[in-house]
């Protein structure tokens, strides 16, 4: 409504200013020359003359108000025209009675948009700039039937998406402020054909992403809200090629994910609900480079952990579902430098737990599967200082066992691996 006034508005500005009389072919004789019908040279009367500026603006002020505006509206819209003093000061003089423009201006909105009542009001006084009273005086006189906007508003919703009765009595409630009464009469009488809404939700859903059978009946229970029956109806009825959307899965998911073969068949079946047919369609025609996938899948596994050549092809295989071959393809081409991992290893471990020289070296080659030329690397060059982590393992000890002795304590870190400087060093400084 206020686009076409300041339409309407800057249309008649263009007008006034540029509609200006024919000049005459012959010329005029200044003592002819009038002004608004007055002959200047005798003198007419200047009282007389025709204020064209405030004819203009009295005269929009009264085409906006057939259409409804508030008093800050207004003078909004006037000063697109006219300068703010004057727009206020022909607003002030309009003589306008704001709550009936409130009526006015919201069965003009309704018009064009379904609200229900809390809605309305809100739209008075947030976007149209009614005063709290003029608002309520306008939705509580315009003349709705609330139960039929609610009708309205179901059908506006449902020209441009699909949804369930269930969610669509939500949708009435939560964003479009209806009492829940008025959202079920709106959705019980919007003439809704549900399992067509189950169809199109469907439909829109596989624009987005690829679904198995049972996925799509599950995202239109659980998302959209539809009976199970109506899931079912829009799953046999929606067009889909299952064995299509298996493939479109796998090759979505291996964009941003990397998986083996035999990893990626047994999650389509287990989670994601297609059957052993389709998986099979899938990752047989997906065109992956199954070697390749091995190699982002170490990449992948080498950005959140440290791993030895031996641990990561065990991950590759054990875990991921890789053939051997595929594993060894991977660890070998990945580009991982094992001395660096064997470092990295080292580090990661001693920040949850402190160790000895020949302890680390231990964890790094008889659990960790580095070689030992790897293992000497990596507790040579982590940066650890031995003396404190012979205290860190002290104290780790004192606040788990009661009434250790210095001699024990000894005993205890020299079993750990600590040297005797280092294991002397630590009960030192804990007072032992």
């Amino acid at each position: 409504m206020k686009f076409l006034s300041v339409l309407i508005a800057l249309i008649m500005a263009f007008s006034l200013t540029a509609c200006t009389s024919e000049p005459s072919d012959e010329p005029q004789d200044p003592a002819e020359a009038t002004q608004d019908g007055e002959n200047i040279e005798d003198g007419g009367d200047s009282s007389d003359t025709y204020d064209e500026s405030t004819a203009d603006i009295n005269e929009m002020v009264e085409l906006y108000l057939e259409d409804g505006y508030s008093y800050d509206g207004l003078v909004e819209v006037l000063e697109y025209t006219f300068t703010h003093d004057e727009a206020v000061e022909a607003v002030d003089n309009c003589g306008a009675d704001w709550n009936e423009q409130a009526v006015l201006a919201a069965q003009n909105t309704l018009e064009y948009t379904a609200y229900s009542y809390d809605g309305l009001y809100y739209m008075l006084m947030e976007y149209q700039y009614f005063t709290d009273e003029q608002a309520r005086y306008g939705v509580d006189n315009c003349g709705a039937d609330w139960n039929e906007q609610a009708v309205a508003a179901a059908l506006q919703q449902l020209e441009f998406s699909s949804t369930s009765h269930d969610k669509l009595i939500e949708e009435l409630v939560e964003y479009g402020e209806f009492t829940r009464e008025q959202a079920e009469y709106g959705v019980e009488n919007c003439g809704a054909d549900w399992n067509e809404q189950a169809v199109k939700a469907a439909q829109e859903s596989l624009e987005y992403s690829a679904y198995s059978r049972d996925g799509m009946v599950e995202e239109l229970v659980e998302y959209y809200m539809f009976t199970d029956e109506q899931a079912q109806y829009a799953a046999d009825n929606c067009g889909a090629d299952w064995d299509e959307q298996a493939l479109r899965y796998v090759t979505e998911t291996l964009e941003y994910s990397p998986d083996s073969y035999d990893g990626l068949y047994q999650a389509m079946i287990d989670y994601y609900g297609f059957t052993a047919e389709q998986a099979q369609y899938a990752v047989d025609n997906c065109g992956a480079d199954w070697n390749e996938q091995a190699v982002k899948a170490a990449q992948v596994a080498l950005e959140y952990s440290a791993y030895s050549y031996t641990d990561l092809y065990n991950e590759l295989v054990e875990y991921d579902g890789f053939t051997e071959e595929q594993a060894t393809y991977a660890v070998d081409n990945c580009g991982a430098d094992w001395n660096e991992q064997a470092l990295k290893a080292a580090q990661e471990t001693l920040e949850y737990t402190p160790c000895s020289y020949s302890d680390l070296y231990t964890n790094l080659t008889e659990y960790d599967g580095f070689t030992e030329e790897q293992a000497q690397y990596a507790v040579d060059n982590c940066g650890a200082d031995w003396n404190e982590q012979a205290l860190l393992a002290a104290q780790d000890y004192m606040e788990y066992l009661d009434d250790l002795t210095r001699d024990t304590l000894l005993t205890m870190l020299e079993f750990d691996g600590f040297t005797d400087e280092q294991a002397e060093y630590a009960v030192d400084q804990l007072g032992l």
